[in-house]
C-alpha cells in the first residue's frame, strides 16, 4: 500500500499542511461563531476577515459567564494563535528562496517575502527554514486540538448556566 503522506516531509508538503491546518482553525472559528451567535450577529461577522472573527470570539468569551480558568485558557490560545496567523500570512505571500547558510557552504531553502528577496542576509528579513516550519506546523496541530477542547468546555459551561 502506498502511504498518503510521505515518510519525510518535503518543503511543499509542509507548506501545504500548514495552509490546510490553518484552514481547519479558520473553519473551527467559523463554527464556534455560528454556534454561539444569533443568526443576525453571525450574518454580520461571517464574511469578515479571520482577524476580526477572532476579535469577536475574544469579546464574546470576555462577556460570558465562563470560569476564570476557561478564560485564561482562551487567552493562552489567542496568544499562541496571533503568531500563527502572522506566519500563515508570511507563507501565503512568500517565495521559495535558496540562499547559503551562515557558514556560506550549504544551500538552504527559505520562505521570504517579496520585499525581502534582495535582502537575504538582512536582520530585518524574516526567513523561514524547514526546521522552523516543521516546529510551527506541530504547534498549529496542537492549537487545533486546544481550540476543539476550548469550544467543548465553553459550550458545556454555557449549557449548564
Amino acid at each position: 500500500m502506498i502511504p498518503v503522506l510521505p515518510d519525510r516531509q518535503s518543503w511543499m508538503s509542509m507548506i501545504g499542511l500548514f495552509i490546510v491546518n490553518f484552514g481547519v482553525i479558520d473553519y473551527l472559528v467559523f463554527d464556534f461563531l455560528e454556534a454561539h451567535l444569533s443568526p443576525e450577529q453571525f450574518a454580520k461577522i461571517k464574511d469578515e476577515p479571520f482577524k476580526k472573527r477572532i476579535i469577536r470570539i475574544k469579546r464574546y468569551v470576555l462577556q460570558s459567564n465562563c470560569s476564570v480558568a476557561t478564560r485564561e485558557r482562551f487567552d493562552k490560545f489567542f496568544a499562541r494563535l496571533d503568531p500563527m496567523r502572522d506566519l500563515r500570512n508570511h507563507i501565503a505571500h512568500s517565495h521559495l528562496l535558496t540562499r547559503l547558510d551562515d557558514d556560506g557552504k550549504n544551500p538552504v531553502l527559505t520562505l521570504s517575502l517579496p520585499k525581502n528577496l534582495d535582502a537575504a542576509y538582512s536582520p530585518d528579513s524574516r526567513h523561514l527554514g524547514a526546521h522552523e516550519l516543521q516546529r510551527e506546523l506541530d504547534g498549529l496541530t496542537e492549537l487545533i486540538a486546544e481550540f476543539k477542547l476550548l469550544s467543548e468546555l465553553f459550550t458545556a459551561t454555557k449549557e449548564t448556566s
